[in-house]
């Protein structure tokens, strides 16, 4: 890498704890500038300056353009990620590479670009590469056709969890990923951003990913919570661009797997077996919602009802109460990953019944749990599915970690199967495993609460007969029969534990 000149405006601010350092890109002349944390490229990019971001980097790209000029000799992308870096989108941008065969936005294959913030992004590359990835690597060679420099445009890892992006691929190439002579590592993008528009180059068979793989740094393309294996997301050569808006809570109108976008309302009403993912760190309201509530168990379905993938927060509001069943076997209702922690919170009502072998809330036999805390003035009814599994907490042989019910909740009722060595807290068989403590209205239990079922009163009882196996309102079709509600399914009758009444 050459020595690079700095030429900068520096204009120090409050901003995110730390100085921001402004770059003027029109006044950068034609060396190499290195992007360091804290940077804010903005304006227009006027010279051939090669534009490359070091390791461990967090920079702001601010309403600026990079157009690069597709000349023999400018070898290298319109921003260049050599290390572990974080880029920032604010305001309206654009990045073109230079020579035709690098990328708008190189990412290398040993390095990992993340991308944030709210505002939007434009790449592209000029001729063969990916808008944002990898480019054509090749071989530069002498008159004799002897080799001579080779150029490795191999991509790392993507992941994209904030803004407005656009990217356009050139000849063969996908918009994000690698063209078919270079490798790709994974590439992510989640339910975070506000709208991904990928555009495929003529004659390219992917919109997102690629062929090849790179067995270092894997090589898998997720989705909205949906992973679509090494090569990405497919499909006709004569469609040119694919579009991921994320999925903002209406079941009703799933027809894939989703990740649903921080902030928002789950509502309405799921039959097929799509694996609905919270993201880490995402707060989402259940309202009104019923997820698989004829109770079918699916086969070939590794996940439950609602999958947290990290640390959430389940706000559980609404006038009608909110039924989930697990769908995979050995997983629960509501899935908490080991060594995470679920919030419930809210004041509205919550039926959770696991599939076989899971929880209601927690884990399965397939999967550990991870900590579960239950406040607000909720009603909660959760049932853990036949054999072994607890109502709250783990699964047969799986570990649980802490439980915690606040004396604020209205009511909390679990049941189990006999076979289960607790209604809350381990499953069968879980002794030797981690146990978590137990702690329900200020009293502590030790890793197991056997009663069957465990009835707690909050010291908000308002509405507390709402919640019942027998008398549970739910969305969709509803009739009394003898005293009992019942839910209508296409041609079939459901009691509110989803049994099959003829």
């Amino acid at each position: 890498m050459r020595k690079f000149t700095l030429l900068l405006f520096a204009l120090t601010c409050a901003y995110a704890g730390a100085a921001e350092h402004i770059v003027l890109l029109d006044t950068l002349d034609e060396v190499d500038f290195r992007v360091k944390t804290n940077y804010v490229l903005t304006g227009t990019l006027r010279s051939n300056t090669m534009i490359y971001v070091g390791e461990g980097a967090v920079f702001t790209l601010r309403n600026a353009t990079i157009q690069g000029e597709d000349v023999e000799k400018y070898r290298w992308a319109g921003i260049e990620i050599i290390g572990n870096a974080t880029m920032i989108l604010e305001g309206n941008n654009y990045v073109r590479g230079y020579n035709g065969y690098w990328p708008g936005i190189f990412v290398r294959r040993t390095a990992t670009l993340r991308i944030k913030g709210d505002g939007s992004l434009y790449a592209a590359s000029n001729r063969y590469g990916a808008g944002i990835g990898g480019g054509a690597s090749w071989t530069e060679k002498d008159s004799n056709m002897n080799p001579l420099t080779s150029y490795d445009l191999d991509a790392g890892n993507i992941l994209i969890e904030g803004g407005t992006i656009k990217a356009v691929g050139s000849d063969r190439s996908p918009g994000i990923g690698a063209p078919p002579n270079s490798y790709h590592g994974w590439i992510k993008i989640t339910s975070g951003v506000n709208r991904v528009e990928v555009t495929k180059g003529p004659n390219a068979e992917y919109f997102i990913g690629g062929t090849g793989v790179i067995s270092d740094v894997g090589h898998e393309v997720t989705i909205g919570g949906k992973n679509y294996g090494e090569y990405g997301n497919s499909g006709s050569l004569s469609q040119r661009t694919y579009t991921y808006i994320p999925w903002t809570g209406n079941l009703s109108q799933l027809t894939d797997d989703a990740e649903v976008k921080d902030g928002s309302t789950i509502t309405g009403t799921l039959t097929q077996p799509y694996k609905i993912t919270i993201p880490n760190g995402a707060h989402v309201k259940l309202e009104n919602a019923n997820i698989n509530f004829a109770g079918t168990t699916w086969d070939n379905t590794p996940f439950g009802g609602l999958n947290c993938e990290g640390d959430a927060t389940i706000e559980i509001t609404g006038e009608e109460t909110n039924i989930i069943y697990g769908i995979g076997k050995g997983y629960p209702a509501i899935h908490v990953p080991a060594g995470k922690t679920l919030h419930l919170i809210g004041d509205g009502a919550l039926m959770a019944y696991g599939a076989l072998w899971g929880a209601g809330i927690g884990g399965g036999s397939a999967v550990d749990c991870g900590n579960i805390h239950i406040g607000g003035a909720l009603n909660i009814y959760a049932k853990g599915g036949c054999d072994y599994a607890a109502g709250i907490g783990g699964g047969y042989h799986k570990s649980n970690g802490t439980i915690t019910i606040d004396n604020t909740v209205r009511r909390v009722k679990v049941e189990t199967c006999e076979s289960a060595s607790c209604t809350v807290g381990a499953g069968y068989g879980s002794g030797a495993l981690q146990q978590g403590k137990i702690y329900v209205g200020g009293r502590t239990y030790n890793g197991c609460i056997d009663d069957n079922p465990f009835i707690y009163l909050g010291t908000n009882q308002q509405g507390i007969e709402e919640v019942t196996p027998s008398n549970s309102p739910s969305r969709g079709g509803k009739i009394l029969r003898d005293g009992k509600l019942l839910i209508i399914v296409g041609d079939k009758t459901y009691d509110a534990c989803g049994a099959e009444v003829r």
